[in-house]
């Protein structure tokens, strides 16, 4: 899964994508070579589009204290 970093709109599979969307849209599912270049500087913006998430296991737990009264 992608978060986009970047505004574009996705000429091959097409959709309009604002900062902050995940990539690919429900129902898209895009070759690699495409992920790669949204992902580098090889498309037509010339700068990076899309950033990998990290998977959700691999996310920090937060945890909060809780007050005890007694």
């Amino acid at each position: 899964m992608y978060e986009v970093i970047m505004p574009f709109k996705d000429l091959v599979n097409g959709g309009d994508y604002k900062v902050g969307d995940i990539y690919p849209m429900d129902g898209v599912n895009p070759a690699e070579a495409r992920i790669n270049e949204l992902a580098g500087s090889h498309n037509k913006a010339g700068y990076p589009l899309i950033r990998l998430l990290k998977p959700a296991e691999d996310a920090p737990v937060k945890t909060t204290k809780r007050r005890v009264y007694r």
